[in-house]
């Protein structure tokens, strides 16, 4: 009997619980439906909302990106039809930043349809705009006003837009292995077996003037200390009028950079004539004497050629290298081939 009436107790304070939490669920209901509907602008963080190349689209095609913007409406009230105004503005934006035009906005009016609680619109901006603004930040100020019913979330009305271009720069990717053959660290030799100092590079095209070894047999790389060196070396030996070593490649259109990456030691060289990281269209380089008909030159001491190809040429890389004078030499340790892509590529 006991054990009845215990069970009969209990279920009805379960059934006076629920009956307790039910009634809360409904008053707490009623509670948020009474809290008035708020129009805002979604997407902002203290005001700001910043683009990134991670929560923009990148149109490829149309050279432009399209940052997605959007307005909602709080509240679980029913979702009626609204519309609200966007006005854009070119004040209030942070110190050094550049307005955008107003019209790179989809619209200045929104409708939201019945049952619907957000709608969107968009911030398009051309490739030009971020060519001409490079290292710097842009922004654009926006507003919401007039909504055709419901009231504002005055914390949430405003927001500034804004954009650093050096976000959206050239990225740099490492082609050496697609495009250069033997770039080093070490350079292979293509004379393999032979126990002399000097070599032949393997991969490489020399012209006569490097071969001033053994008899002009050899030249171009360097043993030196077990090492492995792209070389050239004026001491005691022939003179190596207007030596080339180089490689040709086929490169699609686009910016590149082909470097020297490091010496052996420090410096490296000695150079009293002239020498040169160089690279020129067609399958060979120009003298040293003559390097200015290069696409891009550039002297051991900052040993970097940045070129840009309007269309996919056949080009020609390496060292132009005039050594006529006494004790003069180089030892490479590495080349690198570096192209850089903008984000519509």
């Amino acid at each position: 009997m006991m054990k009845y009436l215990f069970k009969k107790i209990t279920l009805g304070v379960f059934a006076c619980n629920l009956l307790f939490l039910s009634s809360c669920e409904k008053d707490e209901l009623k509670s948020l439906e009474s809290i008035p509907p708020k129009v805002y602008i979604t997407q902002v963080n203290g005001g700001t909302i910043n683009l990134t190349p991670g929560n923009v689209i990148i149109d490829k095609e149309r050279k432009v990106i399209k940052a997605l913007l959007g307005i909602s409406r709080s509240g679980n009230q029913a979702r009626e039809a609204y519309s609200v105004e966007i006005i854009s503005e070119n004040s209030n934006l942070p110190a050094g930043t550049i307005p955008l035009a107003s019209d790179l906005l989809s619209g200045t009016h929104i409708e939201v349809p019945a049952g619907k609680a957000a709608g969107s619109f968009y911030l398009t901006i051309p490739k030009a705009v971020l060519d001409e603004n490079k290292g710097k930040k842009l922004g654009l100020r926006i507003r919401i006003a007039n909504p055709s019913q419901y009231e504002l979330n005055e914390q949430l009305a405003t927001a500034n837009i804004l954009l650093d271009v050096n976000n959206f720069a050239d990225r740099s990717v490492d082609v050496t292995a697609k495009y250069v053959k033997n770039a080093g660290n070490p350079f292979k030799r293509s004379d393999v077996g032979a126990s002399s100092r000097f070599g032949l590079l393997a991969d490489w095209m020399v012209n006569d003037a490097v071969k001033n070894m053994e008899n002009g047999t050899k030249g171009g790389f360097d043993s030196f200390n077990n090492g492995g060196w792209m070389s050239l070396e004026r001491w005691g030996t022939p003179a190596i009028p207007n030596g080339k070593i180089y490689q040709t490649a086929e490169l699609p259109a686009g910016k590149y950079l082909f470097e020297i990456v490091s010496f052996d030691g420090s410096p490296g060289y000695t150079v009293r004539d002239q020498a040169f990281v160089a690279v020129a269209e067609g399958n060979t380089l120009p003298d040293a004497t003559d390097v200015t008909t290069a696409l891009a030159a550039a002297p051991f001491d900052a040993p970097k050629a940045t070129f840009t190809l309007d269309t996919k040429k056949t080009v020609s890389f390496g060292i132009s290298a005039n050594f006529v004078q006494e004790s003069q030499y180089f030892r490479i340790k590495q080349v690198k081939l570096t192209q850089f892509l903008n984000i519509f590529e």
